[in-house]
């Protein structure tokens, strides 16, 4: 983020203060790989050049293995896939955080290891990893962006559930990385810092897409000196923490006490998002071919996508004795951590919109297919495996 480089951390020592001191957004296990990548190599370029690319080329492509249910889903997914990795392409480079690529590319994983956990009736050994794999992704997700944290625990209670009908064994398999990592890493940041997210930076996002809130006195923030030479501030303080509480706060009390704007303002937040389809990110302002088809893509998508939520809630109302089996199928915890995303990244920053969108194209390709019939959503995966 600008602030730290992996070069600033040549010792073992170095690295224990930096994973102790830090309560910035940067994915601590990422940022690791990228310090272990410079010790080996001399530099981050594996991290940098071949790593994040191949991670947002996978993320896009395994929609297709997940829709792979006929061949002409199989061919629509293709022929999504190609749309949507080709534009994100073209416009990622304007601010290519690499969490962008990671966070979709590992909840994909954890719906493919749950699915495939579930459905591993000739393999019963392979049960117990699959299961420690799902949870291993879904903590590693968890730990790539700090908003997913509420939906996180949703998706562990659910699942959780799910394989405790079937098997303690994967159960506890599936939880032990979740307890050890997300688990772990909050508690730190909760006893340290006092940090109920592992970001010191929320208000200040927050305020970026809440501007009718206005100024807010912030505290002077003494120690935010660049680390180098041209660095960015260095954000990571408990001063801007202290700043960021300020704007969350004034955030927080403009919605309660404006409910009705906050709600019209949220949704044209989200038509921003998924509606206009921006393809600028600051100076960056590509003009692809391939955007004439991008935008009807991601309407489409977004479309499907809803529908597939008021299908559950259909569902979910009529049959409330399968409310289990609806909430913890695969596929249903998919469009649940799908439509949150969306929403939290719309309401809680603003002026990167097209970066945001890129992080949630790979799940919206993946979550949105046509509801037949809302009952049918809970055994997707059993239809799925008869395929």
């Amino acid at each position: 983020m600008f602030v730290f480089a992996p070069e600033d951390f040549p010792t073992w020592s170095s690295v224990a203060v930096y994973l102790r001191d830090l309560r910035m957004a940067i994915p601590p296990v990422i940022s690791l790989l990228e310090i272990a990548n410079v010790w080996w190599t001399g530099d981050a370029l594996f991290m940098t050049e071949t790593a994040y690319p191949a991670a947002l080329a996978l993320a896009f492509l395994l929609p297709i293995l997940l829709n792979r249910r006929s061949p002409v889903a199989l061919l629509a997914s293709f022929a999504t896939a190609v749309i949507l990795l080709t534009s994100a392409a073209a416009i990622h480079p304007g601010n290519p955080m690499v969490a962008d690529a990671y966070f979709p590319l590992f909840i994909l994983l954890f719906v493919a290891c749950l699915q495939r956990t579930i459905l591993c009736t000739g393999s019963p050994g392979l049960r117990v990893p699959l299961a420690a794999g799902a949870g291993l992704c879904l903590t590693m997700a968890e730990l790539t962006r700090p908003f997913l944290f509420p939906i996180v625990i949703y998706v562990a209670a659910c699942a959780g559930a799910m394989l405790w009908t079937r098997s303690r064994r994967q159960v506890i398999a599936f939880l032990i990385p979740l307890m050890v990592f997300t688990g772990g890493w909050h508690v730190h940041q909760a006893w340290r810092f006092g940090q109920l997210t592992w970001s010191n930076h929320v208000g200040f996002n927050l305020i970026r897409a809440w501007p009718m809130v206005g100024a807010v006195p912030l505290a002077p923030e003494p120690g935010n000196a660049p680390l180098a030479p041209g660095r960015d501030p260095n954000i990571n303080t408990g001063e801007h923490f202290d700043n960021s509480q300020r704007l969350t706060r004034a955030v927080v009390q403009f919605v309660r006490h404006n409910p009705v704007t906050a709600i019209k303002h949220a949704i044209r937040r989200v038509q921003a998002l998924v509606i206009q389809v921006r393809t600028g990110i600051y100076s960056h302002d590509p003009n692809h071919p391939v955007f004439r088809f991008y935008r009807p893509t991601v309407w489409i998508l977004s479309g499907l996508l809803l529908a597939n939520v008021i299908a559950l809630g259909t569902a979910l109302v009529r049959a409330p004795g399968s409310a289990l089996r609806l909430l913890a199928a695969p596929y249903n915890l998919l469009i649940a951590v799908t439509a949150y995303s969306i929403i939290v990244m719309a309401v809680g920053d603003a002026s990167e919109e097209a970066r945001f969108l890129i992080s949630v194209l790979p799940l919206l390709a993946a979550a949105a297919r046509i509801p037949w019939s809302p009952l049918d959503m809970a055994t997707d995966t059993e239809r799925h495996a008869r395929h």
